[in-house]
Formats: C-alpha cells, sequence, structure tokens
C-alpha cells in the first residue's frame, strides 16, 4: 500500500463498516531531520482530497524556517485556504497569512496564549506551536471534540508519547538514513520501535506467571534491566507509549527471552 492509500484508508474509514476512519493521525520522527513534516504535508493533501475539514496542530512548534536547536533549514507546514490550525497570536498573521481566529482555547504555553485559526487566503506556510506537554495536549484535543476534525499532529522527534491512545487513532513513523549505521541498524531500530508501539496485550496467564514485572510508570532501560536481574521474563507496561528502551536493549531483552507486553 503507498502512502497516499494508506491516509486516504486511515482518514475516509470503511465505508462498507460503517467506521468513520481516523480522527486523528500523529506524526513521529525517529530522529531529527527524519521527515515527519514532510510525511505530515503529504498526508493533508490526501485528506484535502477527500473533502474533509483539516485541522493541524503539534506538540511544540513545527514550520520555522530553520531549527532552533540544529540551524538546519526545516520544511514549512503548508496550508490552504479552509485548513484550520492551532498557533498563538504571535504567529498567527506570520509568513503574510491571512487567517480568522475561530476560537480562543484559553490554554497556555510557552509560547503564547494557544488558538484555532482558520485560513483564509489561498495558501501559505504556518509556524504551528501547540502543547509541549500532554496534559495540555489532551485539553487541547477535548476542547476540539466536535467530530468536525480530521486532526493532524506534527510530534516532537522522538517523542513516541505523542502516540498514546488517548491523543492519537493512528500513527505515522518517519525513519530513514538520518539514524546512522547503515541500512541494517535503520531497518533494526525501526523495527524495534514498530515492536514496542505493537506490543501485545498481557493476558490473564501472564499476569498469573510468577516471572511477570508489572512496570509502573516509564519502562526505562534500568528498570528493564533489574526486573531482568530479578528474574522476570515479561515486562508489562502502562501503554506502548511508556516502553523507553533502546532498539538494542530491546533486541538484548529478545535474545534473552524477555517479552514486553502492555497492560
Amino acid at each position: 500500500m503507498n502512502f497516499g492509500k494508506l491516509i486516504r484508508s486511515l482518514a475516509g474509514g470503511d465505508a462498507a463498516s460503517g467506521t468513520g476512519g481516523s480522527r486523528r493521525i500523529a506524526f513521529v520522527g525517529l530522529a531529527k531531520n527524519a521527515g515527519k513534516t514532510t510525511a505530515l504535508n503529504a498526508a493533508a493533501d490526501e485528506i484535502r482530497s477527500l473533502r474533509k475539514e483539516l485541522l493541524i496542530t503539534s506538540i511544540g512548534r513545527d514550520g520555522e524556517a530553520r531549527d532552533a536547536i540544529t540551524g538546519l533549514a526545516k520544511p514549512p507546514v503548508r496550508l490552504r485556504r479552509g485548513d484550520h490550525f492551532v498557533t498563538t497570536g504571535r504567529f498567527a498573521g506570520a509568513e503574510g497569512l491571512e487567517a480568522v481566529l475561530v476560537r480562543d482555547l484559553k490554554i497556555s504555553g510557552a509560547l503564547g496564549r494557544t488558538a484555532l485559526y482558520r485560513l483564509i487566503s489561498s495558501e501559505g506556510a504556518a509556524v504551528i506551536t501547540g502543547l509541549n506537554r500532554l496534559s495540555g495536549m489532551r485539553r487541547l484535543l477535548e476542547g476540539l471534540e466536535d467530530g468536525r476534525f480530521t486532526c493532524l499532529i506534527d510530534g516532537a522527534a522522538g517523542r513516541r508519547s505523542i502516540g498514546m491512545p488517548e491523543i492519537a487513532d493512528a500513527v505515522i513513523i518517519s525513519t530513514g538514513a538520518v539514524l546512522g549505521g547503515g541500512c541494517a541498524e535503520v531497518a533494526a531500530r525501526t523495527e524495534a520501535v514498530l515492536r514496542i508501539l505493537t506490543a501485545d496485550e498481557a493476558t490473564e496467564e501472564t499476569y498469573a506467571d510468577p516471572a511477570t514485572a508489572v512496570i509502573q510508570g516509564a519502562l526505562t532501560q534500568r528498570k528493564a534491566r533489574e526486573a531482568a536481574a530479578r528474574g522476570a521474563v515479561n515486562l508489562i507496561a502502562g501503554d506502548p507509549t511508556k516502553i523507553f528502551i533502546t532498539g538494542e536493549e530491546e533486541l538484548r531483552l529478545r535474545s534473552r527471552g524477555i517479552r514486553i507486553f502492555v497492560k
């Protein structure tokens, strides 16, 4: 399945079954410059082709000309007339955008008060600023819970928590040579993340196994090693986005017969 068909399938739902599709799609890059925003722009074009109302927001700040940390050029977040986007007042009219205020979301972040805008010019490039804490993102999305929009959420590099079930219905992962180490290592690290995000749910038998450890909070490399040292062969995390171990560590655990589950 090509990317366009995948996005149309996610956003369009299944007419035969009556499902409405994914209303919230998060974009996660496994490293900076992995193509996350490029993927978001391509997805936005596909959603527009379905004549669905589009809303774009971010877990941080996206669409600026250069990365605030690396100084490297970044792709813009492209908008078309009628698109909705979340940002602060200081960016709403930047880069020649013509946008109208739709709703003050009454949520403040590090870059100011967040509001929902609609683009009225034919097109433009926007700086999207959302909330950099998940609690704020939850509040923002709850404030938009009217079923109108297909929402694209631009996540921060390496921040898989934006894929939490209460935040997103689907997650698009961007990966590539920027991870370093050659094709085999990139494939292995990407596969490890996909295994984590699709970890199996623990069964009653798993919970009953005395070699099971239920991890409170984040499952980190230290906690995984400590549980393994105590003889655990099943590690249960709250959900996939609370699993914070490297691909190499996941492979080491698997080689020792240790499996990761979610509640």
